[in-house]
């Protein structure tokens, strides 16, 4: 009976570890559509993800805690100019991005 007690006890604790885990993991980076905001006709409905800039390089950028190749062909666009420059992305904007199956970011769009 204490073995069923105990295993049933790790099997919970895993279970809210896991769900601590997935929401901490929410909070950096979302999935699916930018906030509600009307954005140009250019931008895309939905993005690979969404997430603020905590770093980004000439190669590399960390969204959200999480690290991603930059395309070297990567565009970059804001609600105002479509083809902008990286400089336009500094560290804490909220970009939504897309990305490839190798986790290379091919264009970012600025949120807010």
């Amino acid at each position: 009976m204490s073995f069923l007690l105990c295993k049933h006890n790790i099997k919970g604790t895993w279970l809210g570890l896991l769900g601590l885990i997935f929401l901490f993991f929410l909070a950096g980076v979302s999935y699916g559509q930018a906030p509600e905001q009307k954005f140009p006709d250019y931008y895309p409905d939905t993005f690979n993800a969404i997430g603020n800039i905590d770093r980004i390089a000439e190669d590399e950028i960390v969204i959200g805690d999480t690290l991603y190749r930059l395309s070297p062909h990567a565009t970059y666009h804001t609600p105002t100019i479509k083809d902008a420059s990286k400089v336009l992305f500094p560290v804490g904007s909220l970009v939504g991005f897309i990305t490839t199956s190798k986790r290379e970011v091919t264009s970012l769009w600025l949120i807010e």
